[in-house]
């Protein structure tokens, strides 16, 4: 892109991506890279194990915290941090 030229292609695309995904539904082919999800009973939306499974091929942790909510990582960094960890001890 020459200078000058404003960038709002690139701040469409995220909304685009969203969009495409209520219309096509999710990918049918799960991620195949290794993850890690960390649950907190205070999100606006859960995930199940079951859900996560079918759509991370190598999930290596599925950790669910007693306590935190949306901002879980600021509110409780602790359970967080050992969240992560325990995801990255899988990987090495």
């Amino acid at each position: 892109m020459p200078l000058g030229e404003p960038k709002s292609f690139e701040y469409l695309r995220a909304p685009n991506q969203a969009a495409a995904l209520l219309v096509n539904g999710m990918p049918s082919v799960a991620v195949p890279l290794p993850a890690g999800v960390s649950m907190f009973p205070g999100e606006q939306m859960r995930l199940s194990r079951h859900w996560t499974e079918r759509r991370f091929a190598d999930l290596r942790v599925f950790a669910e915290a007693q306590r935190g909510g949306h901002f879980a990582a600021m509110e409780h960094l602790k359970a967080f941090i050992e969240h992560v960890r325990e995801t990255f001890r899988t990987v090495r």
